[in-house]
């Protein structure tokens, strides 16, 4: 009885000793970079160009926020910075004129969504 206590007692000192001196001392492990992100700031740029038409009504926004531009001079693009990624953003827009319309949302530097529409008064979305 008294050896299966002090085996026990080792085993728990081990276990101990072992996450006390390991945790935190990965920095390569897996995990680390989304770490070192979180808090940072992000950026989300929202864009709508045309090949035709030379302005457009455009609504963006994130979340249920969104804003309306009316008569907005193409090409059109707006950055804005959030704490965290949004789980939903969105741009829509309405061209004045015939010929392609188009959106894009790039968070960080990174493409989330494309998209096209064709035609006289035309309206094209992007939601990622």
């Amino acid at each position: 009885m008294k050896r299966t206590i002090i085996t026990c007692i080792a085993a728990a000192a081990a276990l101990v000793a072992t996450l006390a001196c390991g945790a935190g001392g990965d920095t390569a492990g897996p995990g680390v970079a989304g770490q070192a992100a979180e808090g940072a700031e992000h950026t989300i740029l929202f864009e709508v160009t045309a090949t035709s038409s030379k302005s457009a009504d455009v609504t963006f926004g994130t979340g249920g926020d969104t804003s309306q531009d009316g008569g907005a001079k193409l090409p059109w693009s707006k950055e804005i910075k959030a704490k965290s990624v949004p789980f939903v953003m969105s741009v829509v827009a309405q061209n004045k004129a015939g010929g392609d319309i188009l959106c894009k949302i790039t968070v960080d530097g990174e493409v989330r969504k494309e998209n096209k529409s064709s035609g006289q008064y035309a309206v094209v979305t992007c939601t990622a």
